[in-house]
């Protein structure tokens, strides 16, 4: 079984130079952080699952979380399980009675769903190593000042 490292979602940023949203997550009682830049669709999607806002109208995260409820199922977890070039991806491990799904996904849609659900998070153990800013590199995030936020954990110093 390969190994994970369960995570939060930190916060939502825009990056300050190329104002693109950034989905930061963090592990359970460390200071290293795991940013993914995401779209901005998808950045207001997570936004309003943050800020518990309903839409009028069912959205595409709405629709698919009420088809999972129609057939009884939830989402277990949530993997980011890999990069590739620049690209993250993601498993979606869907549970239906005594049967789970793993479905293929982007990040930003599974974590939407898995906020949804209120449903853990977790990085392959090989990814968290490989593409986690230190500690010295995530120093720059209290710094609110450089940054137009959505939503970002600040109860919590990381330096």
């Amino acid at each position: 079984m390969e190994e994970q490292v369960k995570v939060t979602l930190y916060g939502l940023l825009a990056d300050p130079i190329s104002n693109t949203p950034v989905m930061v997550l963090k592990p359970e009682n460390e200071k290293k952080l795991f940013p993914i830049w995401i779209g901005s669709f998808e950045a207001n999607a997570i936004s309003m699952e943050l800020e518990h806002i309903k839409s009028p109208r069912p959205m595409t995260h709405d629709l698919i979380s009420n088809i999972i409820y129609s057939f009884n199922g939830h989402i277990e977890k949530v993997v980011i399980s890999n990069m590739e070039q620049t690209t993250f991806y993601a498993k979606l491990f869907l549970k239906t009675g005594d049967d789970i799904k793993v479905i293929d996904c982007r990040p930003s849609d599974a974590i939407t769903l898995a906020l949804k659900y209120n449903s853990s998070i977790f990085i392959d153990k090989e990814v968290y190593q490989a593409y986690t800013l230190s500690d010295q590199k995530t120093s720059f995030l209290n710094d609110e000042s450089r940054y137009n936020n959505w939503f970002l954990d600040t109860d919590e110093e990381l330096d």
